[in-house]
């Protein structure tokens, strides 16, 4: 795993380098192994990488040796195991990105496609709850961690999630941290991006995340992406300043970024004289290959993607 992880973070630093003002380093780290998994996210950071992109749970080797036992399994991200390397990146401001995957596709799940449109947003919420509910958090007082998708289900269940957490929460076989808080006294430490494909799913989104901690999500170039970045945040009834934030500003904060580290556009756009999403780079990841350059249009700044980069 390790071996894999730096060939793919060498190729991420050598885009971030060759396109410094378009592109951002995510790393990818071996979460099999913390202590391993700590030692590349040093070597990345000295590297310039703005952070971390894991998914929502860690596939393992199971401890148990006996015959019958399966070789791996599948720990959420509240595994005890965990906890060094989510400490470390809180120490080395690296923001941590998590995107669902090891959805069920059993049978149940053959049809309609039901991995991506049900599981992933299950999947996404069971690592918030997991990451709020097991002191994770409280752990690690400044980690800055965004969850894809918007969050998946938990902005929309949040009311359910909290009244079964007054129900249940001095159960200890249910909440085995004892001084876990309810989700809304742990929502402001959570972000998430705006790829939920409606106004009513993103004003929700914004009413329960609060609008500086959301950031532009494209999820491009897959079949569940925004193919027109930012048109659902431009098409909202709100104010530049709040369009602005989710565009660029909040992601430039999120990532500890200037924007004058970023390439500029003249904007013909509504956005007033702040607005920085010209500015937004790519987070270069596992996943991304393309050369994404945010350009002006009359309709406001979108992103326009050119030729394939290193895509060898």
């Amino acid at each position: 795993g390790l071996h894999v992880a730096r060939f793919l973070n060498d190729h991420i630093h050598g885009i971030v380098q060759k396109y410094p003002t378009r592109f951002m380093g995510l790393a990818t780290v071996p979460l099999q192994d913390s202590k391993l998994a700590c030692e590349e996210l040093e070597r990345c950071k000295a590297l310039g990488f703005v952070g971390v992109q894991i998914g929502s749970s860690i596939r393992k080797i199971n401890p148990d040796m006996s015959p019958n036992a399966a070789k791996f399994i599948q720990v959420n991200l509240d595994d005890k195991s965990l906890l060094p390397f989510f400490k470390r990146a809180d120490e080395l401001e690296m923001a941590i990105f998590v995107h669902p995957w090891y959805m069920d596709e059993g049978p149940r799940a053959e049809l309609y496609w039901a991995p991506w449109l049900v599981g992933m947003p299950s999947e996404t919420t069971l690592a918030i709850c997991s990451v709020m509910f097991s002191g994770v958090l409280e752990a690690c007082p400044t980690l800055k961690i965004c969850f894809a998708h918007g969050g998946g289900c938990f902005p929309f269940t949040i009311a359910r999630i909290e009244h079964g957490w007054e129900c249940k929460h001095k159960d200890p076989k249910l909440f085995p941290y004892a001084d876990a808080k309810r989700p809304s006294e742990l929502v402001h430490r959570i972000w998430v991006d705006s790829l939920v494909h409606s106004e009513v799913s993103l004003g929700l989104l914004r009413e329960v995340m609060g609008e500086t901690h959301i950031m532009l999500g494209t999820d491009y170039p897959f079949p569940l992406g925004e193919q027109q970045a930012g048109k659902l945040i431009e098409g909202m009834p709100w104010t530049p300043a709040t369009k602005n934030l989710m565009l660029g500003e909040n992601a430039l904060k999120f990532f500890n970024r200037k924007k004058e580290q970023y390439v500029l556009a003249n904007s013909k756009s509504a956005c007033s004289p702040a607005c920085v999403c010209s500015t937004i780079p790519t987070s270069a990841t596992t996943t991304t290959s393309s050369n994404a350059a945010a350009t002006p249009s009359d309709s406001g700044v979108q992103l326009e993607l050119g030729e394939p980069v290193e895509a060898k």
